[in-house]
Formats: structure tokens, sequence, C-alpha cells
């Protein structure tokens, strides 16, 4: 049995864990068909992906009426966040409305393990992320970098914006400064590709199915 620890603070969204089996050194002696003979053959491979907990479910949502609200009748979702607030709690802060007239978001709310229930789940995931990231992109006030030494019992909006970078947009081994700043960029030029790359990391559709 083999014992493997990883530090939390290096995982995100879906860990995907590869077992390889590689032969090291040439058998000696036998000719018996199907049998690695050569030094890093691949005897046995296996792969198996586990969503973490903490990607996805976690965010405030609230069924309401759009039209009682004054929101188009028929949207499926709306997220409500005060960006001018980024380092209030993110839990006072943000909340995503989903509307409650609406026949799918209705059945995804009620059977959210049906299949069109999950893939409409999934674009609200999607969705989200780009919402917050984006507005932060364009906001030049955004707090980028943490304050030194912040602790607090509940994460600010800026910390769960800075959280979803991380954990959907950032390169490997980027910073989230550095990470930040291509994001902006990427997003004045082409924000279509910052939604492909959410999209591609939070594997939509079918996150459930991983």
């Amino acid at each position: 049995m083999l014992d493997v620890e990883i530090p939390g603070a290096g995982l995100a969204a879906t860990l995907t864990i590869e077992t390889t089996l590689v032969l090291l050194e040439n058998p000696s002696g036998g000719d018996e068909p199907f049998v690695a003979r050569r030094t890093g053959s691949i005897v046995w491979r296996d792969e198996v992906s586990v969503r973490l907990e903490g990607t996805a479910g976690l965010l405030p949502v609230a069924p309401v009426s759009f039209k009682e609200q004054g929101l188009p009748p028929q949207a499926a979702w709306y997220v409500s966040v005060d960006s001018s607030e980024w380092t209030s709690a993110a839990m006072g802060n943000l909340l995503v409305l989903l509307n409650d007239d609406n026949l799918a978001v209705r059945k995804a709310i009620t059977a959210p393990s049906e299949p069109d229930s999950a893939v409409l789940l999934d674009a609200l995931t999607v969705d989200v992320v780009c919402d917050l990231v984006g507005r932060a992109l364009l906001d030049e006030e955004f707090p980028v970098t943490a304050p030194v030494g912040e602790k607090r019992s509940e994460p600010s909006t800026a910390a769960l914006v800075r959280g979803l970078i991380v954990s959907f947009l950032s390169l490997p081994t980027e910073s989230v400064e550095t990470a930040f700043s291509r994001l902006r960029d990427e997003w004045q030029r082409d924000p279509s590709r910052v939604r492909a790359r959410a999209q591609n990391n939070l594997r939509f559709p079918g996150s459930r199915d991983s």
C-alpha cells in the first residue's frame, strides 16, 4: 500500500491521480508472448478523478420570483454583488438569485442530479466565476494583493475572487498577481478566451461526471 500526502494549499477544483507501473529493467530469460521486455514499457496505468469540496455548491443562493423582483422574467439567474465593497465579507455581499419562475431552473433546484439540471448548474458555476472575476478585472481599485497579516473569520469578496483566479484561471506556478495582470489584458482583448479557460478548468459541461 502506498500512502501519499498532498498539501491542501496546492489543490483546487478536481484532483486527478494517475498511477503508472513502469518496467525499470529488462527481464532476464523467457520468451513468453505478450510480456513487456523493454525498459520504460508501461505495464499498467490507472487514473481516477475526484471533485474537491469547496469548488461548487457553496455560494449563497436564493430562489426568487424574478417577475416579482422586477428582473427579466425568463432569465435563469442573477449575480448580486456590490463591487465597491471588495473588502466586505463575501457571504454578506454576494447573493446568487435563481429565477423560480423559470421551469428549467426550478427543476434544477428540486432535482439537481438530473442530467439536464446538472448541465444548468455547471453553467451557473462558470457564469459566477466569470462574472465575479470579470468585475474585478475591470475595476482599477480591486485589491489584487491581500493585506499583510490579514486574518478573518469570513473571507472577503476580494479574497473569494482571488481564490477563484487561483483555482480556475491561473497557469501552473503563476502567482495571483501575475495571473490577474495577464487576465486583465486577456479580458480586454478576448473575454471569450477567459471564459473558455474557466469552462476548461471547471470541466464544463459534465463536471459532475468527473
